[in-house]
């Protein structure tokens, strides 16, 4: 499960306890109806629209020259918006999950909440300085697109909501006085009903994530290419081991490396962060807070990351994790690391982090104290 579709679970567990949650799925065909069908132990009602991945392409096409983001246009159904008006009525309040999602609160009779969790905005700008022409230009477009449909969402509905300050400010700027609230992330549970893995002294690094996601893509690519390759030379012994469903065939081919291993889809990848001997984030562009972080720190493992992906995270270099900017720094503290085995211990405390500030039982206060009073 990744990090969005945990933070809109424990979002809707968190409410259940106060109140009745009906849950609407928009999802891609064919749809996993066991996945369906364990929801309705949270929910009361589960609505489900499904669409062949031609229809969701469809609608990016119509909306190509619109100022709407394709991004929202992705995921704009008629049959979707009538059902809401229809039913709208019925409820107290609509919770809209990500920016996407946010076209279906607008207007409506009812108080709404749009959950960012992430500036979208900030990523595609991220993203077109790694990228030349013609890409470079359409992810710039969609940026300035998105950043207007964010500041839009924001001023025309009641509660928004992401997951760090630097979200916070890219949204709705350093001047303007409506703001979203700041919202981090926990882990799952069972993530820290074990004992913290063992700190050992092997050579195995892993990195966890959603793999046809392009962050992770990115930061995948990268370190199996340019910086692996530096710390195998120093280190013979080291591995890589990419963990996460729906790799694409670039991410795949990275397996051809001397000592890099794809895993795909596995059924409990926490299991290779307690296996492995350090977890590498290298991160170069993405938002929001990031559960890849947050999940490594809780399994005890000391973790290496970049400035980006410890965003939000209120842990210090040295003491809860690494945090390294340039990519020569961060081969030379896994290398570091890798020689001093002492060093691992910041494990340790980063999972003390995560157990004091990152779990949902700390979280779920947050969220209802900021959703509560829009609800009568």
């Amino acid at each position: 499960m990744g990090g969005a579709r945990i933070r809109m679970y424990y979002t809707a567990k968190a409410l259940s306890k106060r109140h009745e949650v009906d849950l609407l799925v928009i999802d891609e065909e064919p749809v996993n109806q066991g996945a369906i069908d364990k929801l309705q132990d949270t929910f009361r009602n589960v609505q489900l629209f499904s669409y062949s991945r031609t229809s969701f392409y469809r609608n990016i096409v119509l909306n190509i020259g619109s100022k709407q983001p394709l991004q929202v246009s992705y995921f704009d159904f008629p049959e979707i918006s009538n059902w809401v008006e229809n039913n709208n009525s019925e409820y107290d309040l609509i919770y809209c999950y990500l920016v996407r999602a946010g076209q279906y609160a607008i207007g409506r009779e009812c108080p709404c909440v749009v959950d960012f969790a992430d500036a979208l905005s900030k990523t595609y700008q991220q993203r077109a300085r790694y990228h030349s022409a013609p890409k470079n230009i359409l992810y710039r477009f969609e940026s300035l697109r998105l950043r207007q449909y964010e500041k839009f969402l924001l001023e025309n509905v009641e509660q928004t909501l992401v997951t760090t300050q630097s979200d916070q400010s890219a949204i709705s700027g350093e001047q303007d006085v409506k703001r979203p609230a700041v919202v981090p992330n926990g882990v799952k549970p069972e993530l820290l009903k074990k004992e913290p893995a063992k700190l050992g002294d092997g050579t195995d690094l892993v990195f966890l994530g959603k793999m046809d996601y392009f962050p992770n893509i990115d930061a995948a690519t990268h370190f199996a290419k340019e910086l692996f390759p530096d710390i195998k030379n120093e280190v013979p012994s080291a591995t890589f081991t990419i963990v996460g469903s729906n790799p694409p065939e670039k991410v795949r081919n990275l397996g051809q490396y001397s000592g890099v291993r794809v895993t795909g889809y596995v059924d409990d990848p926490s299991e290779y962060l307690r296996n492995g001997d350090i977890v590498v984030v290298p991160l170069r562009y993405g938002s929001g807070i990031q559960n890849k972080v947050l999940e490594a720190m809780a399994v005890g493992k000391p973790v290496v990351t970049t400035p980006l992906a410890a965003d939000g995270i209120c842990g210090k270099h040295g003491r809860h994790f690494y945090v390294e900017e340039l990519d020569v720094d961060f081969i030379r503290r896994i290398i570091d690391i890798f020689k001093n085995p002492e060093s691992r211990r910041v494990g340790r405390s980063g999972r003390e982090l995560v157990e004091s500030r990152y779990t949902w039982e700390e979280v779920s206060p947050t969220i209802l104290e900021h959703i509560g009073s829009l609800i009568t």
